[in-house]
């Protein structure tokens, strides 16, 4: 069995550009999930995703013959269920939202990670971390606000605000996990978990609640 790197082991070099691709990628989706009929569940969309997602780690894991349960499965499957909520809140704002907006309160979630890396993986905010997080709280603020919003013509509901506030606060823990996983874990074992535990969850939903794209 081969023990493939770890996140601590790839090349720092490639960081930033996987980093910018995943971007690019997640955007792409965004704007696939907003022009898909709205009549498709938000939980079937999640479950395509998943699915196409756990054959290609499961093709990769087998070929790299690398055990594909890991060893912390707790931690796994919690990984696992954080990204399935955080898609879902997404998804949902991404249908209930101007697309801008929606993806403006998604990427909050590096906010959402600077605090909780304090309180979970003992790292240190500086001051300029500190001054950042101030910055984007208010660009955030200014954004959201009701009579800024009113003088664009764009009615947001409460619901859906909250929702996609709940979708990167996920998205953040999600990633404190992934931080946590990856000194001993392999990284397509943590990938893995998050399409395997989507598929187990919404299975028995989309089954009896199917619609037909």
């Amino acid at each position: 069995m081969s023990e493939s790197p770890t996140l601590l082991n790839i090349n720092s070099k490639y960081n930033k550009f996987f980093l910018l691709l995943a971007s690019l990628f997640f955007s792409l989706m965004t704007v696939c999930v907003k022009k898909i009929d709205n009549r498709i569940p938000i939980f079937e969309l999640v479950f395509f995703r998943s699915i196409f997602s756990l054959i290609i780690t499961y093709i990769i894991l087998k070929k790299r013959k690398v055990y594909p349960w890991g060893k912390n499965k707790f931690l796994l499957i919690l990984r696992g269920a954080l990204g399935t909520l955080a898609l879902m809140c997404i998804f949902y704002a991404i249908r209930n939202m101007p697309l801008s907006i929606a993806t403006v309160i998604q990427y909050t979630y590096p906010i959402f990670i600077s605090i909780f890396s304090v309180i979970f993986i003992n790292e240190k905010l500086n001051k300029n971390i500190i001054f950042a997080l101030f910055i984007g709280w208010l660009g955030i603020l200014i954004i959201l606000n009701p009579y800024r919003l009113s003088s664009l013509d764009i009615n947001l509901k409460n619901i859906s605000i909250l929702i996609a506030f709940i979708g990167a606060i996920s998205t953040s823990l999600a990633y404190i996990t992934v931080k946590k996983l990856s000194y001993e874990e392999n990284i397509f074992v943590i990938i893995k978990y998050f399409p395997l535990i989507s598929t187990i969850f919404l299975l028995p939903i989309v089954i009896f609640n199917w619609v037909t794209p």
